[in-house]
C-alpha cells in the first residue's frame, strides 16, 4: 500500500511537467485514483466552479489506440458519464468527464448485504444502458464490464463507467487485433479468437449477475 501511495505521491509532484498547460490552468489535481501503463486517472476540481471531475491522462503514443473522448461525446444517457473537456501536448492526452458519486459495486456490496431484488434491479439498469449502448446507429462496446467500472450511486441508480476500451462495432472485421478487458469477466472472442459484438457486453453482465448472487466468477 505504501508503494501506491508513493507512486501517486510522484505522479501528482510532476504534474506540471507532464500535462497540457489548459488542462493545469482550467482544473486543480486533488488525487491520484488510479495508475497503470500509460494511463493515470486523477480527480480533478474546475478552478472556477468547484465541481469535480474524473481526468483519464493517456501517454501520446498510446492514445492512438484509444477512442473514450470520441465516444463519451456521442453518449446522452442518465447512466453513463457525460464528456466534459479534451486537451493534449506532446506528452499526453487528458480526457475530463463527470465525476458520478458513488461507490464500485464491488465495495459496495462488502458494505451491503444485497436482497434479490436489489440485485435484479441493478442488471436490470445494467441491461438498459446497454441497450442504449448497443442501439448507436454505431453500435458502442464497452468490453470492461465489472464491479470495478459500475457505480452505484447514493439514490441507488448506477453508472457504467470506464470507456478506455470500448469500441465501435464494425460488421466487417473478423477479430479484435489483442486482448482489452478484465479476465474474470471477458468472454473467448475477446481473446483474439473472434470480433467482439454486443454479445461480449452481455456475457460479462452474467459474469456479474453470477458473481452477485453467489460471489464468484
Amino acid at each position: 500500500m505504501k508503494d501506491i501511495k508513493a507512486a501517486a505521491a510522484d505522479i501528482l509532484k510532476n504534474f506540471d511537467d507532464t500535462y497540457p498547460a489548459g488542462f493545469l490552468k482550467k482544473y486543480d489535481q486533488m488525487e491520484c485514483l488510479a495508475h497503470s501503463h500509460g494511463t493515470e486517472t486523477f480527480l480533478v476540481r474546475h478552478k472556477d466552479t468547484e465541481q469535480l471531475y474524473v481526468a483519464k491522462c493517456y501517454n501520446k503514443d498510446l492514445y492512438s489506440a484509444v477512442h473514450e473522448s470520441n465516444i463519451l461525446k456521442s453518449l446522452n444517457h442518465s447512466g453513463l458519464p457525460s464528456f466534459a473537456d479534451e486537451f493534449q501536448n506532446d506528452n499526453a492526452v487528458c480526457v475530463v468527464r463527470e465525476y458520478v458519486e458513488g461507490k464500485p459495486l464491488d465495495q459496495y456490496t462488502m458494505e451491503n448485504t444485497l436482497p434479490q431484488k436489489e440485485i435484479a434491479g441493478i442488471c436490470i439498469q445494467l441491461c438498459d444502458i446497454l441497450i442504449y449502448l448497443h442501439g448507436q446507429e454505431r453500435p458502442i462496446i464497452h468490453r470492461d464490464i465489472k464491479p470495478q467500472n459500475i457505480i452505484v450511486k447514493p439514490d441507488g441508480k448506477i453508472s457504467l463507467i470506464d470507456f478506455d476500451t470500448a469500441r465501435v462495432y464494425h460488421s466487417d472485421s473478423k477479430s479484435d487485433t489483442q486482448f482489452i478487458g478484465t479476465r474474470e469477466y471477458a468472454p473467448p472472442e475477446q481473446y483474439g479468437f473472434s470480433q467482439t459484438d454486443a454479445r461480449t457486453d452481455i456475457y460479462s453482465v452474467g459474469v456479474v449477475l453470477g458473481w452477485l448472487l453467489t460471489g464468484k466468477t
